[in-house]
């Protein structure tokens, strides 16, 4: 992967973080995105089995990938995770792992807030424990947790296991 935008060319006495050689750059954001909607799909439905199957449609509810929701989140933490690595000269896509299980845990918080708070209505529409009872909303947030807690160890493909402890 090698998204970037060329903004303009730096005099030889400028530094910044966000600069690749002489020029700045601004990593293209929309692949990023892209990729993280992709490989958190990806992630998610290769970790069914059988006990994880009956929490399948309140995964994608909840994530926003239903016919039926009207949209995600804005995935600000996977993309500020993505952005980080690549602001410090890492590759964004090795770091996808970590990503994913950022947008899980909070997509977990959100999940068992809105049961301890009572909230019925998230992004404009009902609740996970609202359409599918409280039991079955700690359920499928505690499986989410468990998943959240899970993927970064994926890590240790791409960084060596003391590096994916410090993360983890």
């Amino acid at each position: 992967f090698q998204q970037e935008t060329r903004i303009f060319h730096l005099s030889q006495n400028a530094g910044s973080s966000m600069s690749r050689g002489n020029d700045i750059y601004l990593p293209d954001m929309k692949a990023m995105l892209v990729e993280i909607e992709k490989q958190s799909r990806e992630w998610i439905q290769n970790q069914w089995d059988d006990v994880y199957r009956g929490l399948e449609e309140m995964f994608i509810y909840q994530m926003g990938w239903s016919e039926k929701t009207k949209g995600s989140g804005k995935r600000i933490r996977p993309m500020l995770t993505l952005l980080t690595v690549d602001g410090l000269g890492g590759e964004w896509i090795k770091a996808m792992p970590a990503a994913i299980g950022l947008e899980l845990l909070h997509n977990y918080s959100l999940i068992h807030d809105d049961i301890e708070d009572n909230s019925r209505v998230r992004r404009g529409q009902d609740t996970i424990w609202v359409k599918w009872g409280a039991a079955q909303g700690i359920n499928s947030g505690d499986t989410m947790l468990n998943l959240a807690l899970s993927t970064p160890w994926q890590l240790e493909k791409d960084y060596p296991l003391s590096t994916v402890v410090d993360v983890v």
